[in-house]
């Protein structure tokens, strides 16, 4: 069984989405998909952007979680059929933040207010549902006012992460 390696390293962004557009037909000849995700997350768009790309290529993806796995990357790790998480890996789950130099007036800052809303329901519809939860459970965590850092028994017990990663040449020889 063939296998492409995809590594999610650092920011998740726009350039981040078009090397992954670049490595697709790379990606279609494999017969599974293992991304390694080392990322603090970044873009919500551009996040959108990668998971419908890489569910699109109809392949088994399994996600491995190493060093640093928060925000948007977080989310992109779910994506995995098969999640493994590191021992030692930071996870974290938050709702939009919304950063801006822009000069606001009512009717702008309420624009911003509901495209915030709208993207925070994207977010929590594909947490629920890459894991199988019922509706209003990533609610819970994602409308705390402070980041969600998740311990690995955590991972496990609410299955974000599905395995502990004890030996990676398993999934290289499998």
């Amino acid at each position: 069984m063939s296998k492409f390696i995809l590594d999610v390293t650092g920011e998740v962004n726009d350039k981040m989405y078009r090397d992954i557009l670049y490595k697709i037909p790379d990606i279609l000849k494999a017969d599974e998909l293992l991304i390694v995700i080392n990322s603090v997350g970044g873009s919500t768009n551009s996040l959108f952007a990668i998971y419908d790309l890489l569910l699109s290529c109809n392949k088994k993806i399994t996600t491995i979680a190493l060093g640093r796995c928060a925000s948007c990357a977080a989310v992109l790790f779910l994506i995995g059929d098969t999640r493994y998480v590191a021992r030692n890996t930071s996870y974290m789950l938050h709702s939009v933040r919304y950063t801006t130099n822009a000069t606001y007036n009512e009717a702008r800052l309420k624009e911003d207010y509901e495209d915030i809303i709208k993207i925070n329901q994207k977010l929590f519809s594909i947490v629920e549902e890459r894991l199988q939860k019922p509706k209003n459970w990533a609610k819970k965590i994602y409308r705390k006012k402070e980041d969600s850092w998740f311990t690995l028994d955590e991972l496990l017990s609410m299955e974000i992460a599905t395995d502990v990663l004890e030996d990676i040449s398993v999934l290289y020889n499998e």
